[in-house]
């Protein structure tokens, strides 16, 4: 049985009403204010950070040139025909097991000086595209205060780090004192940096808790039960409701993805917030801190500009590897292995 004559023109004309109210609705939000708080390393540990940086693009590339001269000599070995690559080869024809390939090693060590070269452009652009992520991170460690020392060859040594300084905790310290005995979200990064927010703001008579994402504790921050809640970007997704809690937030390290950095933001600035939003990004002064804002902070976000830039995220993440590594091409060029 077809639809009777004008129903559609009926529907139509009966929620009409519905489709303009929806329509003339805006999402109402509070004022929201994403401010770069700086942070100023004392001299010597600038000192520290620019050599620590140097290091890590010399070290990345010099084993990147090391690789690329064994595969030269693996090579050369197999199929040159140059008398002692015959002569190597016919030695080794006579070994099996591990005295063939202590031999292989012992030729190896004792040429391989012959096979090593400069890095060229196209060399040092391929390992810093490979290592971008790596360099990028270390380098954020060292400007939140720590450094992951683990020996990846040593599981006794898993998530040891160095402890360089607390410069961005005594930051925290004093713009959590100073929100008017409101609660205070803190977004971390790395686990050292959760590990030594709580041990140094309990420490210093702040009482803060790692967000653990329990009904129970979502509950307890929006009855202002919680004076400094500590949580992972990774664990602030959609559908994460804390806007009732407060209205103030600490980047204490900015993520790398701008999905993160966005919904971590939407955690508070969203509707039911009441009152307006402030967001710190802590800022280590001369150092890869510098670069992340420029991609990821925006100001005055409405819903249809968050839209917009999770749609643009690719582009946006694409950009600062390209600033990252042009920054480290540069520094290469002003060093020598």
């Amino acid at each position: 049985m077809g639809p009777e004559p004008r129903a559609e023109q009926q529907i139509h004309q009966a929620i009409s009403h519905l489709v303009m109210s929806a329509q003339n609705t805006a999402v109402v939000l509070p004022p929201l204010t994403i401010e770069n708080v700086h942070v100023k390393l004392p001299a010597h540990l600038m000192d520290a950070y620019k050599a620590f940086k140097r290091e890590l693009v010399i070290d990345v590339v010099n084993e990147a040139a090391q690789r690329k001269a064994e595969r030269a000599y693996d090579q050369w070995v197999q199929h040159s025909p140059q008398p002692e690559a015959q002569v190597i080869r016919d030695h080794l024809a006579t070994l099996t097991g591990t005295a063939l390939s202590d031999a292989y090693e012992k030729f190896k060590a004792g040429m391989i000086q012959d096979f090593l070269q400069d890095p060229d452009a196209q060399l040092i652009k391929t390992v810093i595209a490979e290592n971008q992520a790596v360099l990028t991170s270390k380098l954020m460690q060292f400007a939140s205060g720590t450094l992951y020392t683990a020996d990846p060859d040593d599981p006794s040594t898993k998530g040891q780090y160095e402890i360089l300084h607390d410069e961005k905790i005594q930051m925290a310290e004093y713009l959590i004192r100073n929100n008017g005995g409101d609660p205070m979200l803190v977004a971390y990064h790395f686990k050292s940096d959760r590990e030594q927010l709580m041990l140094k703001l309990n420490r210093a008579g702040i009482k803060a808790e790692i967000f653990d994402g329990s009904r129970e504790m979502k509950q307890r921050w929006s009855n202002k039960q919680i004076q400094v809640m500590l949580i992972h970007p990774a664990s602030a997704g959609a559908g994460l409701n804390l806007q009732h809690g407060g209205s103030t937030m600490i980047w204490y390290t900015m993520p790398f993805s701008l999905k993160h950095y966005l919904q971590t933001n939407g955690r508070l600035f969203r509707t039911g917030q009441t009152k307006p939003v402030r967001i710190y990004q802590l800022i280590t002064k001369g150092t890869q801190d510098e670069r992340m804002p420029v991609v990821l902070q925006t100001k005055e976000l409405t819903q249809d500009r968050l839209i917009r830039a999770v749609d643009v995220e690719k582009g946006l993440e694409l950009a600062l590897m390209d600033e990252i590594r042009d920054d480290l091409n540069d520094l290469w060029t002003t060093t020598r292995l």
